[in-house]
């Protein structure tokens, strides 16, 4: 992240908007920000921060109105803070503001972020967010690695072991560890409740079949209940087979029961029976009877008689049926012959009319040809007027350009004519002055001259007349400052000139190319407005006389088609008359064929009228319809009688079969029997459930157990190493040749700093000296986290408080910066283009101040700006790209960049 450009208003110490450009510093090196204490120095950084998260670069959390300048306190003057920064090769812009309420004591705050792609967050939480995301530090590692604050250096390198841990939770989040060490209790807590749980559940269901541990594992009481199973299931099968065995003899004396009864119904069934089949037989008899009867009454002879007669009515029928038939195509056939010599009339009379109105169109071509070549001569003049117009239109504004650039140069004459005044008036008071000044020189020189001291004109000793300075002439400062006055005067003056130059020859050549045109239009420029206006009107009025011509050519266009769509119609109306004329013919012949064969059948009808032979063959036919009616009667009758006496003698056979069986001797002895039998089945059957049960219950009693078993056991094992896990992380602490784990990843980072701090503290001493660890003679965080000096001279190292003050700022400085760099590379590497200083470097000697700033160049590189603030003045003269900070109490803090301007 690089800071581009800040803006602060009514913000801390800068009471007026302020705009301070860190592009001017360029891309690398080092810079400084330089003022007297108290003038808005760390106030700089203290807005990037409140820009970037909203707050301030120090430790504590402040309110908005915290950061409000006092002057503003109760003005209306609106607090802003905008940053413009680059992220990635990418430039954003963040603003936060707030005014005050009514109520003065609140504030209404706004704030947005503009992204790369246009889009602008508006809300807090996104941007916050969003600020999150882009930089990937929050707001503490941000002020941690950005900005070194005052007091980190000594903080970090003088602090105990216990203190110094305090201060690496607060950079590092270990909370991730210890979160690991309680959830790691909690689960081995779980685990054990889940384990005796699971433990007392097996106690249960084995209680549930009446086993019990008492001393022994599972696994054996579990061979023991599968034992048990085994003889369940072998005396539940014992039981099926003993109930198969009673229910097979039941089952015997029950059909032995059944077959006394049912001798008993079939018995009663067979005297039914044959009185049914007497009944039956006499009725047979009868039906017998009557139907010879019917036959005698109703002989062949007039049975065929009557069919013949039936026949001859229904021909009748069916020939007035043809001559009906043949009467309706008759009045059809005639109904198309008209149809089709109107049809053919129509087509006649629409023939003759377009043949007619074919005439009136012979000369169409020649007017359409004529009309076309008109049309294009219009478009072409049209087309030309066009350009001529456009082209005019160009050379108009040129003209309008010409004209405006000739006042612009006659504006620039009045103001030469005012430059060449001022010009000569300073420069005639610039050699008025500098004569003076020069007849002064002797004025100048006598107060110097002292009594016995050689005048340094004449030599002389002795000074009785001492030539007087006249109080009005200028000094020299004043004279040079008036010479600058007029070479500046007259550089302006100079410039103005060639401007004007430079525009009098464009002038000239703008002048001679509009001449050239006018000559081209025969037109003087003068007119050339008019001359276009008039162009304009005789265009328009060609363009509605070519939109004439050319509705006239379209109307002569669909004229054309209209004629040759006709002809078409005429032909085909021509092919249609004569195929109408064949087909009027064909359907004459069939008129005339018709009518023949209806005047042949009409004359085959008989004397009576076609109603009267319709009712006579109704009549006939009811007759034989009715006598084939009763004969099928009779016959139907006659066989179902005969079926169902053929029934009734094959049941009343088979009951008297049934009936010649043996029966039982007794009913009663057969029925105490079945009950004695049923009862022995029932004690059987409840045997039989009940060892169901039990055999059932401790088949899933046993799966259960064995489930629940084989999970106590993985959990058993879990917990045992979780258990020993815990154990070692917790307790390695109360052990004391043992680190606890907070201390151990405390160390670790502690050894990441070191690694980055020692590449910059031994090239400042030269590699004298590095940052150790103190070596580790118990577990405690004291002796963990404490830190000596390594003496690579004295090859012995000693604690840190031996260091002397440039030695000890050195140290600090380097652990300071390895602090900032282990941050980064903990954060993925997170490069930080831009970071501050705020340390005053006024214990340094100049020796220990070059190595300082020597190895923060190195740290800046190739890519980085690093930004010391300090009060110190000869880190303002050592480094050349500054910011300087000045404060007065009427306008507040105001800055200035200096240095090489990028």
């Amino acid at each position: 992240m690089r800071p581009l450009q800040l803006t602060l208003q009514a913000f801390s110490s800068y009471q007026k908007k302020t705009v301070l450009d860190f592009r001017l510093l360029g891309q690398t090196g080092v810079f400084v920000i330089w003022g007297d204490t108290g003038s808005g120095k760390t106030s700089i950084f203290d807005g990037i921060s409140y820009a970037l998260y909203g707050e301030q670069s120090g430790q504590e959390v402040h309110k908005p109105l915290d950061f409000r300048n006092r002057q503003e306190q109760d003005s209306k003057v609106e607090t802003i803070v905008e940053l413009e920064f680059e992220n990635k090769g990418l430039e954003y812009t963040i603003h936060r503001s707030f005014k005050l309420k009514k109520t003065g004591n609140e504030v209404q705050q706004k704030s947005f972020l503009a992204l790369p792609d246009g889009k602008v967050l508006t809300k807090q939480v996104e941007i916050n967010e969003k600020i999150k995301e882009m930089i990937g530090l929050d707001k503490r590692q941000f002020r941690q690695v950005v900005m070194i604050a005052q007091g980190t250096f000594r903080d970090i390198l003088s602090k105990k072991g216990n203190e110094r841990a305090d201060l690496l939770k607060t950079v590092f989040d270990i909370s991730a560890f210890s979160s690991f060490i309680e959830r790691s209790k909690k689960e081995v807590d779980l685990l054990q409740k889940e384990v005796d749980e699971s433990k007392q559940e097996v106690e249960r269901l084995l209680a549930e079949i009446g086993w019990y541990l008492e001393g022994r594992s599972i696994p054996e009481v579990l061979k023991l209940v599968k034992l048990q199973q085994k003889q369940d299931l072998h005396d539940y099968q014992d039981i099926e087979s003993n109930l198969e065995r009673i229910e097979q003899h039941l089952e015997n004396l029950t059909l032995q029961k059944r077959f006394f009864l049912d001798q008993q119904i079939i018995r009663k069934e067979y005297e039914k029976t044959k009185v049914e089949k007497s009944v039956l037989e006499k009725k047979s008899q009868v039906l017998q009877e009557a139907w010879q009867a019917f036959r005698l009454e109703h002989n062949d002879e007039s049975f065929q008689q009557r069919e013949k007669e039936l026949e001859q009515w229904k021909n009748q029928l069916a020939l007035y049926q043809v001559v009906e038939q043949l009467e309706i195509e008759l009045r059809e056939q005639e109904h198309i012959v008209q149809k089709m010599k109107k049809n053919l009339e129509q087509k006649r009379g629409n023939f003759t009319q377009a043949q007619a109105k074919q005439e009136s169109f012979k000369d169409l071509d020649e007017k359409q040809m004529q009309q076309r070549l008109l049309v294009q001569q219009e478009e072409n003049d049209l087309e030309k007027q066009s350009l001529l117009i456009q082209e005019l239109k160009v050379n108009l504004e040129e003209k309008k350009a010409f004209e405006k650039a000739r006042m612009t140069y006659q504006k620039h004459g009045q103001e030469y004519d005012v430059f060449q005044q001022e010009y000569e008036q300073c420069q005639k008071e610039y050699e008025y002055q500098q004569t003076r000044f020069l007849q002064e020189q002797a004025g100048i020189l006598a107060q110097q001259l002292k009594e016995g001291t050689p005048c340094p004109v004449c030599g002389s000793l002795d000074h009785p007349v001492i030539a007087q300075k006249s109080a009005s002439v200028y000094s020299q400062e004043k004279i040079q400052q008036l010479q600058k006055e007029v070479q500046q005067k007259n550089q302006s003056r100079m410039e103005l000139a060639q401007r004007m130059s430079a525009e009098k020859a464009s002038l000239h050549h703008q002048e001679k190319q509009l001449t050239a045109i006018a000559q081209k239009y025969e037109v003087p420029l003068a007119r050339w407005s008019s001359f276009y206006e008039d162009l304009q009107k005789k265009w328009r009025k060609s363009k509605q006389e070519l939109q004439r011509n050319h509705l006239l050519l379209s109307d002569y266009n669909q004229q054309k088609k209209d004629f040759e769509q006709r002809a078409i119609f005429i032909q085909t109306c021509h092919k249609e008359i004569e195929q109408e004329q064949m087909d009027l013919q064909k359907a004459a012949l069939m008129l005339k064929s018709v009518q023949v064969k209806y005047d042949l059948e009409k004359k085959k009808l008989p004397s009576i009228s076609q109603e009267e032979a319709k009712a006579r063959y109704q009549q006939e036919s009811l007759l034989f319809t009715h006598f084939l009616k009763q004969n099928k009667e009779y016959q139907d009758q006659i066989q179902s009688h005969q079926v169902e006496l053929a029934t009734l003698t094959a049941k009343i056979e088979t009951l008297s079969k049934q009936l010649k069986e043996e029966l039982p001797l007794s009913l009663e002895k057969l029925g105490k029997e079945i009950e004695e039998i049923t009862q022995q089945k029932e004690r059987l059957d409840q045997e039989r459930r009940d060892t169901y049960v039990r055999l059932k219950r401790g088949t899933e009693v046993y799966h259960k157990v064995q489930k629940s078993y084989h999970q106590q056991e993985k959990k058993i094992q879990t917990l045992t190493w979780k258990q020993d896990i815990t154990k070692y992380y917790v307790r390695a602490g109360e052990d004391g040749n043992k680190l606890s784990l907070e201390s151990y990843v405390l160390s670790l980072y502690l050894d990441q700093i070191l690694s980055f701090a020692n590449e910059r503290f031994q090239k400042m001493s030269n590699g004298q000296y590095a940052l150790v660890r103190t070596s580790q003679k118990s577990g405690q965080t004291e002796q963990t986290l404490s830190l000596d000096i390594q003496d690579f001279y004295a090859g012995q190292s000693r604690p840190v408080q031996t260091l002397s003050g440039g030695e000890a700022f050195m140290a600090s400085l380097s652990l300071a910066l390895g602090m900032a760099d282990a941050i980064r590379s903990l954060h993925g590497g997170i490069e930080m283009e831009t970071i501050f200083i705020d340390e005053g470097f006024g214990s340094l000697d100049q020796e220990l101040l070059k190595k300082v700033l020597s190895v923060l160049e190195k740290t800046a590189g190739n890519h980085r700006l690093v930004g010391i603030i300090s009060h110190v003045k000869e880190l303002k003269d050592r480094i050349e790209k500054k910011i300087v900070v000045t404060k007065s109490l009427q306008k507040g803090s105001t800055v200035e960049i200096l240095g090489n301007k990028i």
